[in-house]
Parts: structure tokens; sequence; C-alpha cells
């Protein structure tokens, strides 16, 4: 009896898988732990510097974080140029933290370094401007680089995989730049326009642009003053005067085809007494404007000159428009 017995529980256990509960077992499936990464500040200047070979002073930064942690820094270093005393050389670094090591090492940096004219004090004195999204960001920043408020603007962009590329780089006459939704906005003087840049869904990199000829198109608050140009010689509407409210902006628009296109390839120069009011409007360079959109934040008369052919410009030439401002 006690040997069928036994051999009547080996047979049942192996029926059973070797278990001897009645109901199945059910596993559970391993939760996947994600790493979480502490939030990293800037270091102090002397060690940003030896992040990047100490190539100068630190006089600019901008950290980019990703909400999984990757932590970016972008840095804008200056030294003095030696064979040209009057001169500064700039460079832009981007850095990146190591949380193995706790260190930041440098990720990118400009193909070469800039030269400005300006000192020290005045390269960096404009913004550094970024966008980010949960696996790229955008970085973008004018550094003014020679007369007539010209700026190279730089438009990075950074993966948070660390691989970054340069997306923009060209030269723009006053420059100036803002963030509205998710969107770089950077506009200037001809030819440059007006870009609007952004990442769409697949990070790629999009720059939707807007001519000179085409701006103020979108916006009913814009006054539009009207010209043309026929034989080098730029010919206003109306006799060239145009009243306005503080507060009020104009944008120089061609009324055809011809004179567009003339504008766009930054062949109209613009310029405009509205920092020396005292002093009648020439073709000099301290009153070079070149942006074909201007605001009055003040009373007063300005004057503007267009000027499509030099050859054609009498030494003392009458202003092309001159707008009077009032409250």
């Amino acid at each position: 009896m006690k040997r069928i017995f036994f051999l009547s529980l080996i047979g049942f256990l192996l029926l059973t898988g070797g278990c001897a509960t009645s109901s199945p077992q059910t596993l559970a499936t391993p939760t996947k732990q994600v790493e979480s990464v502490k939030p990293v500040g800037l270091p102090d200047s002397k060690t940003l510097e030896n992040a990047t070979g100490q190539f100068g002073t630190v006089v600019k930064t901008l950290l980019v974080q990703f909400k999984s942690g990757e932590t970016f820094a972008v840095l804008g270093e200056v030294a003095p140029d030696i064979q040209e005393g009057d001169q500064t050389n700039v460079q832009v670094f981007i850095v990146q933290y190591n949380a193995k090591s706790d260190s930041w090492q440098t990720a990118w940096k400009l193909p070469a370094p800039l030269q400005s004219i300006h000192g020290v004090d005045k390269v960096f004195s404009q913004d550094f401007y970024k966008v980010v999204n949960d696996q790229s960001a955008l970085v973008a920043f004018g550094i003014p680089v020679g007369v007539s408020s010209v700026s190279a603007l730089k438009v990075i962009q950074i993966n948070r995989d660390g691989d970054i590329s340069l997306q923009k780089d060209t030269e723009v006459p006053n420059l100036k730049i803002e963030i509205k939704d998710q969107t770089i906005i950077a506009s200037g003087g001809t030819p440059f326009g007006a870009h609007q840049m952004s990442l769409n869904s697949g990070q790629v990199f999009m720059d939707v642009v807007t001519t000179p000829s085409q701006l103020g198109n979108d916006q009913s608050d814009v006054v539009k003053v009207y010209f043309t140009v026929k034989d080098g010689e730029v010919i206003p509407d109306n006799g060239g005067s145009v009243k306005l409210k503080v507060g009020s902006s104009i944008v120089f628009t061609p009324k055809d085809q011809a004179t567009a296109q003339l504008i766009d390839a930054g062949k109209i120069s613009i310029y405009t007494n509205a920092q020396y009011k005292d002093e009648h409007v020439g073709p000099y360079g301290t009153f070079y404007t070149s942006s074909s959109k201007q605001t009055f934040k003040e009373t007063g008369k300005v004057e503007y000159l267009m000027i499509a052919d030099f050859s054609k410009t009498p030494n003392n030439p009458s202003p092309t428009f001159i707008i009077e401002v009032t409250q």
C-alpha cells in the first residue's frame, strides 16, 4: 500500500510540474528602471575655462538642460588679439556635463574664432536665446563684428545625444532676435529680412523666410509706405510725407516687382537721422539703417533717404520720406 501511494505521488508531481498547488503561478513582468539624473547648475568660470582649453575669459553663458537630464552649456569667450590690439578674438564653445566623471567637457565650438572691432565688454552685449523640446534645442545669438551695426548671426542645434550642428551662419545688419511659441525669430536689414526658425516633430531644422519686400504683409497694424525705383531714382508715393502717432510702425514697401527685387537683393540703401534729429539725413555711415521696417517711440520729425544708384545721387540730397510723429 505504501509503495502504491508513493508512486501515485510521483505521478501527480510530474503532471503538475512539481508544484503542489492546484492554481497556476503568474510571473510579474520586471519594471524597467529609468536612471534619474540630478539637475546640474553651471560651475564657476575657472572650471568652464579649463574645460575649453583656456581660450580666454568666459563672459556669457547659457544653460541648456533636457528633461531626461542631459546638460549642456553655451559659453561665449573673449581674448585680446595680440597682433591686432584694437580687435577682440571671440569664440563660442558648447560644453557637456559628464555625470560619471562629474566634469564638463568640450562638445563643440565654432569652426574658427571671430574677430570683432568691438571691445571685450560689448562683444556679447546681446542675449543668447534658446528653445528646447524633449529631444533637441536651438540656440541663437548675434556677435557684433563690424561697422554699421552688423552682427554675425549663429544658430546652433543641440541634440540630447550630443550631436551638435551649426544651422545658420550669416552676417546681418541691425539684427534683432526674439522668441515666440517655440520659434526663434531673427530679423534685420536688407537683404536678410526675417527668419522664423524652429524644429519640426522629427527634429529637422526649419527656416521660414520673409524677404524685405514681404515685411508687413501679415501685420495689419503696420503702415505701408510705398515707393518705386525708376532710372536709378527712388520715387516715394504721396510726395514722401507721412504722419503717424507715437508707437506706430512703418515698412518701406515696393510697388512693383522690379523694385521688390532690388530691395530683396540689398541694392537699395536706407539712411535716417532718427538718432540725430538735429542734423539732416545723408548718405554717410552714422545714418545707415538698412532696415525696411521702422518703429517710432517718440514725437518729432524723422527723415529717410533711400538710394538705389549713388552715381545719380547729388551731394546734398533731399530726404525721400519725412515722417512726422505726434502724440
